[in-house]
């Protein structure tokens, strides 16, 4: 059975990041379907123009209502939204976050035969950043789960990793379902060499270098201090460039280590790029990768592990048909197998980082063969294709 789908999002322009495009890419793809009702959109607090950026961004014609921060806490602005759409059996609330987990059992309540799902990245839920709902992290934590166990209908996750992890904080196994990926295998392409030189003349790259991509927050449980380290460590044969692609508070500490370790030709950090701009570095690059950890993270009256529980840049990597090297943690193994897409270390002791960047960046046969298996494997699974009938299939159940 078909649903309307009223897509709930917040969103934060100009800077887009993976919940932004998640947000763009399944609106359209429920409208270019048929199910799409319309989009509420709540701007995040440092957001310009949010609602002209995804109107142009998405091109829909259903109609897009801007939600207000207060939205999050009480219901009113969504009860509107869904009586103004008429409230049917078939119609699906799919909220593309936590944010709203507040008001889900009052909009259960005010219209009992709406279908409501919650998409998480699983970070954010152990995060529990609910303020007022507890005042250790074990009781927001709690609290988050109790109302998702609730009122939702369905929680999505990213990774059968998120799925573990949730269940053990209490959301049962069956009411949780697992959809990664999430790559436009239409923009990010596997280049030529020919394309490939092109692309590295107009963005001011080295033709004659292997170059090493990795995009990412600058925050600690990505590794990128490591990753800077493992750089400083290797013994290849060929010339190599590392580009970093990315912003946020680790950047100048990254900076300065790299000066200190003495890397700071072979590296550069190229800051936010345009997400239009970004497909053109993947096809200028070699190999993609970085290595995350685990990392502690302290929340208001308590602590959680942080890490990577899926990592949509190695979706794109792989449609761009580049092979990756990057840490056996979190969701990773379940998108890149190593051995056949790159190589996943697990000992940093051992010099595992540095043997398997090393014979990636020295062996172009091999990443040939990585590459082509990462783009096929891309297309097949990680497309928004996939991944928006993954979802239409769990709002049917």
């Amino acid at each position: 059975m078909s649903r309307r789908i009223l897509l709930v999002a917040d969103y934060g322009a100009p800077y887009i990041g993976g919940m932004e495009i998640h947000a763009e890419e399944c609106a359209r793809h429920f409208e270019q379907r048929g199910d799409l009702a319309g989009v509420c959109l709540m701007p995040l607090a440092d957001s310009v123009d949010a609602l002209p950026h995804f109107q142009k961004s998405t091109s829909l014609c259903a109609p897009i209502t801007k939600l207000s921060l207060s939205s999050i806490f009480t219901p009113e602005e969504l009860e509107h939204v869904i009586t103004d759409n008429g409230t049917m059996d078939d119609t699906v609330l799919f909220f593309n976050s936590v944010y709203w987990v507040r008001i889900l059992g009052d909009l259960k309540q005010r219209f009992p035969s709406l279908k409501i799902f919650v998409r998480s990245g699983g970070n954010d839920i152990f995060q529990a950043r609910v303020e007022g709902t507890g005042d250790t992290l074990k009781e927001r934590q709690a609290y988050i789960v109790q109302q998702i166990t609730s009122y939702a209908d369905g929680l999505i996750v990213n990774s059968a990793f998120s799925r573990q992890r949730l269940a053990i904080l209490g959301i049962p196994e069956e009411h949780m379902c697992v959809v990664s990926g999430g790559v436009d295998t239409s923009r990010f392409t596997p280049a030529g060499q020919e394309e490939r030189n092109a692309v590295r003349e107009t963005l001011g790259l080295p033709k004659n270098h292997v170059i090493v991509l990795a995009v990412c927050r600058l925050v600690p449980f990505k590794g990128m201090e490591q990753t800077l380290s493992i750089l400083s460590r290797l013994q290849t044969q060929a010339t190599f460039l590392y580009l970093i692609i990315g912003d946020g508070p680790e950047r100048a500490s990254l900076e300065r280590h790299a000066q200190q370790i003495g890397i700071e030709k072979q590296v550069r950090f190229l800051g936010v790029v345009p997400h239009q701009t970004i497909p053109d570095y993947f096809r200028a690059a070699d190999v993609y990768g970085y290595f995350p950890r685990l990392e502690t993270m302290h929340e208001s009256g308590g602590t959680y592990v942080h890490t990577e529980t899926m990592g949509r840049s190695f979706c794109e990597a792989m449609a761009a048909a580049l092979p990756i090297v990057s840490s056996h943690v979190g969701g990773i193994e379940e998108i890149v197998r190593t051995g056949e897409h790159g190589f996943l270390t697990q000992d940093v002791r051992t010099g595992e980082e540095e043997r398997a960047l090393a014979q990636l960046i020295d062996d172009p046969l091999l990443r040939k063969q990585f590459g082509e298996r990462a783009r096929q494997h891309a297309t097949e699974h990680y497309s928004w294709e996939a991944v928006c009938s993954s979802y239409l299939s769990f709002f049917s159940l």
